[in-house]
């Protein structure tokens, strides 16, 4: 999995992800906003090629330390899937991805 980190009042996310993922097509791209929502809160877009399905990877990310996902986080489309998290849940997922 690679994570883009960027910081933007405008909502490139899944732009960035989706371009990203033309390069590193083995992969899952997650593109991580953290200046797009008020409050703190991390705007997360990822895309994925071939039969990686993201919905299940962030799903299990989260299992992997012991806690559940935001129930409106992780939904869509399994090579287009992502959400919004509080930073303490996205600090929760990067822990799950091993980051």
């Amino acid at each position: 999995m690679a994570i883009v980190t960027i910081d933007s009042p405008c909502q490139i996310h899944p732009l960035i992800a989706q371009q990203w993922i033309t390069r590193l097509s083995d992969r899952v791209v997650l593109c991580a906003n953290l200046g797009y929502l008020p409050n703190g809160m991390v705007a997360i877009s990822g895309r994925a090629a071939g039969n990686l399905h993201i919905p299940d990877l962030l799903r299990a990310a989260f299992a992997r330390v012991g806690a559940t996902p935001p129930a409106n986080f992780a939904h869509g489309h399994p090579q287009a899937s992502g959400g919004h998290l509080s930073a303490a849940d996205y600090a929760v997922l990067l822990r799950g991805l091993g980051y």
